[in-house]
Formats: structure tokens, sequence, C-alpha cells
């Protein structure tokens, strides 16, 4: 894929992933109850595909987050870099929990928000590697502040306009269409003025 980028003058590389959850190695537990169903999915590099690993070995996170700079750093050095921080993940089903909630609640999208700190703690080991890159061609969008309010330590899930996410952790048409405005109206510093 980098090949075929640098064929047709592709400038700009996006990503956006669940990088805590290759990263951490386990599901998302927001601390209020929400914990995400399923096994622990993580990954490795190249090297240890084939070589036992728990998703909590420190020597996995270690090189994992190693490889995850290191690919960045190389891609900067190519491409004009945006990384879409982590979306926040929920740790419930929003359309369950928006459902039950709206059934015996009144005031039931006061209800469907998560914990912004949990978040916070979920990240902060790619936020680490993020912050120890010093390329100028590494852009950083933080697409928590689309859904997250400081002052509250809230996350919103929803709004009188419908749900942000079409399960725990990915986002609706909703959802992404915001992101995408705010991504457009609070762009990176200089990004779109580069050649």
């Amino acid at each position: 894929m980098i090949n075929y980028a640098k064929d047709i003058g592709v400038k700009h590389i996006i990503l956006i992933a669940r990088f805590p959850l290759y990263l951490n190695g386990n599901g998302y537990d927001n601390g209020e109850g929400g914990v995400e169903k399923g096994k622990p999915f993580y990954v490795d590099t190249l090297n240890y595909r084939n070589r036992p690993a728990s998703w909590d070995d420190p020597e996995r996170i270690d090189r994992v987050a190693e490889s995850y700079r290191a690919e960045l750093e190389l891609l900067s050095k190519e491409f004009n870099v945006i990384v879409f921080e982590p979306v926040p993940e929920v740790g419930f089903h929003v359309l369950n929990h928006f459902v039950k909630s709206a059934m015996f609640e009144h005031n039931y999208l006061d209800n469907i928000t998560h914990s912004y700190e949990s978040y916070k703690n979920r990240v902060s080991r790619f936020n680490t590697i993020l912050d120890s890159l010093e390329s100028p061609n590494l852009f950083r969008f933080d697409v928590s502040r689309t859904f997250c309010n400081d002052a509250s330590n809230r996350c919103v899930t929803a709004d009188d306009k419908g749900l942000f996410y079409r399960d725990s952790d990915h986002l609706s048409i909703l959802g992404a269409s915001l992101v995408v405005d705010d991504f457009f109206n609070n762009p990176p510093l200089d990004l779109f003025e580069r050649q």
C-alpha cells in the first residue's frame, strides 16, 4: 500500500484504528460496569507471530509500542501523516442501552454517557507513543473532543439527533459525520496549507 501511495502521488495518509485494543490487548472496561464482551484481542510483531504470548505480557506490549512508533516515524518521512486519536470506546452496546433507557427513564439521553477519565487512561499508552514522535509531518486529531467534555468528565454517545455509535466502539454514520465536521472545522495546524 505504501508503494502504491507513493506511485500515485499521495501526500496525506490518515490513520484511524482501535490502537489501544491492539496494544493493550483487552476489551474496554469503562469503570462503571460497562465492560466490552469477548476474548482478549491483541497483536504482536511479525517476528513473534508464531510464539505464544498473553495479551497482558509487558514484553509484547513494549514490542508493539515500539513497532507503532517506528512505523509512524517512517511513514511521516514520506507523507503527511494524520493520526486520529482513538475514538472513545464505550464499554456497553449503545443501541441496547438506549432502548432500555428510553423505556424506563425520563431523561434517558443524560444516562447514555461514560467516563472521560477511563477513556484517557485507556489511551495513555498509545498517546505516549504519539508524544514521543517529533516529526513535522505527523499530525494528531483528538477525536475525543467531539464527544467528551473536560468540565463534566463525561463522554456522550447520543443526542436528540440520534446515536453516535452502532455498538460499543464503532461510530454510526451520525457519529462519524460529527468527527469529520470537527476535523474540517479544526484541522491540525497548517496541514492543508502544505503542498
